[in-house]
């Protein structure tokens, strides 16, 4: 009970203190206790796990098969002509040459699937989806929309960033695109969901950090564990990470200089995630 308390206090004095303490503490944290003060700042856990998870399908990750770095399309790419998450930037990504292009998907409360990012997590109508992109002169974006997309160029794949329930995200996709799942990428935010995503046919699943409290260190171990063969990392974790790991395919977002870019793929990484680098 001692040992709980401790580490309840001190989750909550950590994000208290500035930053360069917190990173340190963080960095003690992951080493002393596991990661455990950051999981419960986060009210998270390890994972749960089966004790046999299903396997990938075969040639579930062909999409990593490509000599050289892959560069991951963020937002369907944004241009100065074109909103991020719209039809127009996913159909630009695609003539640009881009054969990996991530976007942000929406369950409306009404039960639609639309191409959106938002301010925030709440839940939002379609009434209300339709007036933010108004302001910003934006042509709706439906997922029907983006799987006509991929219909027509079968080369390209999606990788899904669904911004509501899991589950009901990737049900609606099911019902609207049966046909096109293999060229879907779902972006995974714990390690139970690889469970529901290996009993349908979709592509090879990456798990990214950005919502997780689990160590570096603990994600390429659940990979593992899990047969994901691709962990996409904040820079922030990226930056820190001494070496990459020869199993997994390592990527980061969103970088934009080719310089920095550069640095992540001699050390190992696999691509990065942006706006404005150029396809490879």
């Amino acid at each position: 009970m001692i040992a709980i308390a401790v580490v309840v206090v001190s989750s909550a004095a950590l994000f208290a203190l500035d930053e360069s303490v917190k990173e340190r503490l963080i960095e003690a944290d992951a080493i002393v206790f596991d990661g455990a003060l950051r999981r419960v700042y986060h009210h998270q856990r390890l994972p749960v796990l089966p004790a046999t998870v299903p396997a990938p399908k075969p040639n579930a990750y062909a999409w990593l098969e490509h000599d050289g770095a892959r560069i991951i399309k963020h937002a369907m790419g944004r241009t100065p002509m074109f909103s991020r998450n719209s039809v127009g930037a996913f159909e630009n990504s695609i003539a640009a040459g881009y054969t990996i292009i991530e976007g942000d998907l929406r369950l409306t409360t009404d039960g639609d699937l639309v191409c959106f990012h938002g301010e925030d997590a709440k839940p939002i109508s379609t009434k209300s989806y339709l007036k933010a992109i108004e302001k910003g002169q934006q042509a709706p974006c439906y997922f029907s929309d983006i799987a006509n997309l991929l219909r027509a160029h079968p080369e390209v794949y999606f990788v899904v960033d669904a911004k509501d329930d899991f589950v009901a995200t990737y049900s609606s996709i099911l019902k609207i695109a049966p046909d096109i799942v293999r060229q879907l990428i779902p972006q995974l935010y714990d390690f139970e969901q690889i469970v529901w995503v290996r009993q349908h046919h979709f592509s090879g699943a990456l798990f990214t950090s950005y919502l997780s409290a689990l160590t570096t260190e603990q994600m390429f171990f659940y990979a593992k564990e899990t047969h994901i063969e691709a962990v996409t990392l904040t820079e922030e974790r990226a930056l820190k990470l001494a070496s990459v790991p020869s199993n997994i395919s390592v990527f980061t977002h969103t970088i934009d200089d080719p310089i920095e870019a550069g640095r992540f793929l001699q050390r190992g990484f696999k691509g990065v995630y942006s706006n404005e680098l150029p396809p490879t």
